[in-house]
């Protein structure tokens, strides 16, 4: 569940004061920014709908969209449903396929790219794999591991990381699709007298090629293919967020805090080689709020896969904000901002032809929908949610390929929704 109690949205923070050898852009006034268009241009229908006992914790979607994995945990407030913890896999009609009491919480889960690998990482220090080769041959593995794993399914391996309550000296385990452990990756310190570092932030690249990471203390690392360094750096700040595009020749973009007295976020974007190749005050003129010591407003930075644009969301009390970038010079391209707060925290997700994003509105009642943007800031869809019994979304997943949303409410209702062209 992605309620405001209960975030999943990584907070970490910092400033990039490196020397470059390059040569970088800096964004300083941008022209006005398209903001994006009001009335989406394309309709959706509803291809089924379904209601789970308990709260839906956790919602993954196989790339092909042909499996849906869910997590949930008992509804303590209401007293109804279920009083264990779930594992619920179904297809793409809704029909569960299978479903499995858990003793422990899922901390967080995964699902391979065609949907016959689950991973499931627990409270009690557990990394369980659940495969499958047909409708009724299921196998299962367990090792000791507390880290979050992501399937790389090119290479069928699972990287799993260990972040900041993980304790550890390792950033990242690899695992083979059998569970067997492969190596792991020694975060390390850039100075003999420094402590260990924590991972706040690590993602992978869409081609699964690059991994970039976030420690905290300012250090910031791309990773290549082979799991090796492909450059370190140690910045003057606290990361707050990390993504990396794909390619042999991958983009890092970083959005950070500095240090000091008057903190100023911002954003950066370093080239394959570590070159600072562009940097700017994080937001514009329009979405600062009027009053109030500056800080900040975004908490997620993502770059498209291709490395042309970067977006950042963040939710404050002022309201939610989605900017966008061009990555040649990091002038905003466009931006929309909703004036009321989310009452969860909602993650954007970016792909290549779209951004998709949660937004909440406050009239006489709270209004919660969809929407999904193409990267020149048209709205191609919106779908309201129907939030009227007190519901909150609790997560969604966008697949492109099938043009299929599932949408997860925090009342157990699960929906999956068409995208018309």
């Amino acid at each position: 569940m992605i309620k405001a109690r209960n975030l999943f949205v990584i907070f970490c923070t910092a400033f990039v004061g490196c020397a470059s050898a390059g040569r970088a852009t800096t964004a300083q006034n941008d022209p006005a920014p398209q903001v994006s268009a009001k009335n989406p241009r394309k309709s959706f229908s509803e291809r089924w709908s379904r209601r789970f006992d308990g709260f839906i914790t956790d919602l993954n979607v196989s790339k092909n969209g042909r499996r849906i994995l869910m997590a949930t945990a008992p509804d303590r407030e209401s007293g109804t449903g279920s009083r264990r913890y779930q594992m619920i896999l179904l297809d793409r009609t809704g029909r569960t396929l299978r479903k499995e009491i858990l003793k422990s919480p899922i901390r967080t889960q995964a699902i391979s790219d065609d949907g016959k690998l689950l991973v499931l990482s627990n409270y009690e220090n557990q990394l369980i794999g659940i495969s499958t080769s047909g409708a009724r041959r299921w196998s299962r593995w367990s090792t000791e591991a507390m880290c979050k794993p992501i399937p790389l399914n090119r290479s069928k391996k699972i990287l799993c990381y260990h972040d900041e309550d993980a304790d550890s000296d390792v950033a990242f385990e690899v695992f083979g699709w059998n569970g067997k452990k492969i190596l792991s990756f020694p975060i390390g310190t850039m100075g003999a007298a420094e402590q260990v570092p924590d991972v706040l932030a690590l993602k992978v690249s869409e081609d699964e090629r690059n991994v970039a990471m976030a420690l905290t203390r300012g250090q910031l690392i791309l990773i290549g293919p082979d799991f090796h360094s492909r450059w370190r750096k140690k910045l003057e700040g606290e990361i707050q967020d990390v993504s990396v595009s794909s390619g042999p020749e991958p983009k890092v973009a970083v959005i950070f805090l500095t240090r000091g007295p008057n903190p100023i976020q911002k954003i950066a974007v370093f080239d394959a080689a570590g070159r600072l190749a562009g940097e700017r005050t994080a937001g514009s003129p329009g979405t600062a709020p009027a009053k109030g010591p500056a800080r900040a407003l975004f908490e997620q930075i993502e770059i498209t896969p291709s490395g042309n644009s970067v977006l950042t969301y963040g939710n404050t009390a002022e309201g939610q904000y989605v900017n966008s970038y061009r990555v040649t010079n990091l002038e905003e391209g466009w931006r929309e901002r909703a004036d009321s707060a989310a009452e969860y925290s909602s993650v954007m997700q970016v792909f290549e032809d779209h951004v998709a994003i949660a937004f909440d509105t406050q009239s006489a009642v709270r209004n919660s929908h969809l929407r999904l943007y193409r990267h020149d800031g048209e709205l191609d869809w919106e779908i309201p949610l129907d939030t009227k019994q007190g519901a909150y979304l609790a997560a969604f997943r966008f697949v492109p390929v099938s043009r299929a949303l599932f949408i997860a409410l925090d009342d157990g209702r699960l929906s999956a929704v068409r995208l018309k062209d």
